[in-house]
C-alpha cells in the first residue's frame, strides 16, 4: 500500500498526462467515497 501511495503521488508530481491524472484520481475518489460512507455508517450506528 505505501508503495501505490508513493507511485500516485509521483505520477501526480511527475508527469501530467491525462492518463497518469485519471489512474491516480480514481483511486483517490474511491477511497474518498468509502470514507464519506464508513463515516456515514458509523454516524448512523452511534
Amino acid at each position: 500500500m505505501h508503495r501505490t501511495v508513493l507511485r500516485i503521488g509521483h505520477d501526480l508530481l511527475g508527469h501530467d498526462t491525462s492518463w497518469d491524472t485519471g489512474a491516480a484520481t480514481l483511486p483517490a475518489l474511491f477511497f474518498a467515497a468509502a470514507t464519506v460512507l464508513i463515516a456515514g455508517a458509523i454516524h448512523r450506528w452511534w
